[in-house]
């Protein structure tokens, strides 16, 4: 979803910049390294370290979105507010380089045979930011407060309860095998918070362990969090994390009028996902900027939903007419989108996991004989409204798209939204057509949750299944996937999942882009990080990043 994944976004901007090269920091001698320009990489310029860094100094971060709070169990997180939340919170499982999930707060987790029962064990002295201790009645509360919540609560229907086995222990009971549980703690329910506060339904006042602490919040225009003192982290040289003193993040949802003030000097880094504007810092290869533009993290999905129980996409044959009339090439090349790659999927083509599905590719004719079928069923008719989002590059994508579905016969009506209204609108499924941005989850068992049959649920009923997918075969393979850590088996299962979407056509695929960072070079070690274990951290899971080693060189 745009700006919403409850995970992701989507920056739709055109950069207009242009630089000259000179040379400036870094220089030879220097103790950092610098990533030469490389033709096969998005990324230029990438200034990291093993040095024992120096400490102290601010950073501002040039963001795209507010959130509607920081209470995980009430509010929903963009990819802006992940950014956030990950130097208030810590989580309880994490992602390494190469998308492997290792223990975080946690020491380990543990499963019993049939992957029914998880035991997790709790790091010792760990405590939030008011001081209080983390212990297994910390977690147990937690979790139950987010199985509770309407937010969150659709994702925990394989868990039983919760128990506190002692002091450092907690034991998950589920109703059937979850054989990779331990992912779902990466995301916000694996966030670690004050349980008080969490029962408070306070969004404003955020208390958990992580690096930083809240300092102030002006809504709508920025947030400053600032270094907490008893972080439970120490860098290899004894050195408590985190080394800045102070983040301030600009809201700033314009995508030009960020890469202005980063160029002006205004800020130290910014976000975006609009390929052409890191291409066109790459393009310049300034001294002056890091550009982040090839993470290793699993690539965002843009489409269209369709919503598969209203009308007319409640008819299979209305959905597979849309996927003929949808030329990705045109689609791609008319709206600028770039470099980018079209897809068939919710799996990126270059995962281990990924099969091809059979997707209907582009067949004006094929889809004109679908259009006259449907109309034959509907009194001549064949009529939707498809919604986007308020910026420009939506409304070109927008009438794009409109344009293409015209050209074969059908009545398409065009409505701009603001972002919150899109994503209530997904959830109570009260809409036809919607652009969206989704599918970029390290591990696709993570983006199982968005076309899992058992949550799909009738409209106006609250649903994470956002296309309200019902299929007895998928539903069927995801149980599959959740019973095994076998590769073989797993494969079996994927593979059946992606032939049943792209025979059933819940989503009209269009490009896959990868969220990036552009920063200034004195910015040290902007995506590397590493796990408590020692392992090299991925980069922009998700399009977010911890900041809780990153340094400045002054």
């Amino acid at each position: 979803m745009r700006r919403t994944r409850f995970y992701a976004a989507i920056l739709a901007v055109v950069a207009v910049a242009s630089f000259g090269v000179a040379a400036s920091w870094p220089r030879a001698g220097d103790s950092l390294t610098t990533a030469a320009s490389d033709p096969d990489s998005g990324n230029v310029n990438i200034v990291e370290s093993h040095e024992r860094p120096s400490g102290g100094g601010r950073i501002a971060y040039g963001i795209a979105d507010e959130q509607n709070g920081w209470n995980p169990a009430i509010n929903e997180w963009t990819t802006s507010g992940h950014l956030v939340a990950k130097t208030l919170f810590d989580t309880l499982t994490a992602f390494d380089e190469n998308s492997q999930v290792h223990p975080f707060l946690l020491e380990s987790y543990t499963p019993n045979a049939d992957f029914t029962t998880w035991t997790l064990r709790l790091r010792p002295g760990i405590t939030l930011s008011n001081g209080k201790p983390v212990t297994a009645d910390t977690i147990v509360r937690n979790q139950e407060a987010y199985k509770n919540s309407p937010v969150t609560g659709p994702a925990y229907y394989r868990v039983k309860g919760f128990q506190a086995v002692d002091p450092l222990t907690v034991q998950v009971k589920l109703t059937s095998p979850w054989s990779s549980y331990p992912l779902m703690l990466t995301s916000q329910v694996g966030v670690v918070a004050d349980p008080d506060w969490l029962a408070s339904y306070n969004g404003l006042d955020p208390i958990g362990t992580g690096p930083f602490t809240l300092k102030n919040w002006n809504i709508d225009h920025g947030l400053t969090v600032i270094r907490n003192p008893n972080y439970w982290r120490l860098d290899a040289y004894g050195q408590r994390y985190p080394y800045l003193d102070s983040i301030e993040f600009r809201i700033m949802p314009d995508g030009p009028a960020r890469e202005q003030a980063l160029v002006a000097g205004d800020l130290d880094a910014m976000e975006s996902s609009d390929p052409a504007q890191l291409q066109t810092f790459r393009d310049a290869n300034h001294r002056d900027f890091q550009v982040f533009a090839d993470p290793r993290a699993n690539a965002g999905k843009y489409l269209t939903m369709l919503n598969t129980m209203v009308p007319p996409f409640d008819d299979v044959n209305a959905r597979l007419a849309l996927a003929y009339a949808t030329d990705q090439r045109a689609f791609i090349r008319d709206t600028g989108a770039g470099e980018v790659e079209a897809i068939d999927s919710p799996i990126s083509p270059t995962s281990k996991w990924y099969v091809p599905t059979g997707y209907p590719r582009f067949d004006a004719e094929k889809a004109k004989a679908l259009v006259a079928q449907v109309k034959q069923k509907n009194k001549g008719q064949f009529k939707f409204t498809i919604r986007g989002w308020e910026d420009e590059i939506s409304k070109v994508q927008l009438k794009v798209l409109q344009n293409q579905w015209k050209a074969v016969g059908m009545d398409v009506d065009v409505e701009i939204a603001e972002n919150d209204k899109m994503l209530i609108w997904a959830v109570t499924g009260e809409y036809q057509a919607t652009l969206w941005y989704q599918f970029d989850a390290p591990d696709p068992a993570i983006d199982s949750t968005w076309f899992n049959p058992t949550l799909a649920k009738k409209p106006p009923e609250w649903s994470l299944n956002f296309a309200r997918v019902t299929d007895p075969t998928i539903n069927t393979a995801i149980s599959d996937l959740m019973s095994t850590t076998d590769d073989r088996q797993q494969m079996t299962a994927w593979g059946m999942i992606q032939l049943r979407l792209g025979a059933l056509c819940p989503y009209i695929w269009l490009y896959q882009t990868k969220s990036g960072v552009i920063a200034r070079t004195q910015v040290v070690n902007v995506t590397k990080w590493t796990l408590p274990d020692g392992a090299p951290g991925l980069d922009l899971g998700g399009g977010a990043h911890p900041l809780t080693q990153v340094w400045l060189h002054s």
